[in-house]
C-alpha cells in the first residue's frame, strides 16, 4: 500500500478515497471548483476551498503544482508547494485548479 493511498483513506476514508483516485482528484487534477464554504474538517480535501472568507489551495502531492486562480479581475497562474496555501481573501478569489500539461515547479 503506498503512502498516498495510506495518507488520503486516513483523511477521508475508503469509499472518498477510492472515488478520489479513480476520478484523479488525489494528484490535484481537478476541474476548477467552485467556490463555497467548507468547515476545517472538509478543508483537508486536494485542492481549492473557501474556509471563513479566505481561499486556500491543499496540494496532496509530493511536488509543485502550477495552478491557475481565478479572481474577479482574471486570473493568475502561481506555483503551490506540497500542503495547504493560502491565496488570499475571497472575494476576489474564487476558484483554483491544476494547470494541465505543465511541468511540476518548485
Amino acid at each position: 500500500m503506498s503512502g498516498h493511498w495510506r495518507k488520503l483513506k486516513a483523511a477521508v476514508g475508503v469509499p472518498a478515497a477510492v472515488a478520489m483516485l479513480s476520478t484523479g482528484l488525489a494528484l490535484g487534477m481537478a476541474a476548477p471548483a467552485a467556490a463555497t464554504e467548507r468547515s476545517a474538517t472538509v478543508a483537508q480535501e486536494c485542492g481549492f476551498f473557501i474556509e471563513a472568507g479566505e481561499a486556500y489551495y491543499n496540494n496532496c502531492t509530493q511536488d509543485g503544482l502550477i495552478i491557475r486562480v481565478g479572481t474577479d479581475d482574471g486570473s493568475y497562474d502561481t506555483c503551490v508547494m506540497p500542503g495547504i496555501t493560502h491565496l488570499g481573501s475571497s472575494p476576489p478569489i474564487r476558484s483554483a485548479y491544476v494547470v494541465p500539461h505543465v511541468p511540476i515547479c518548485g
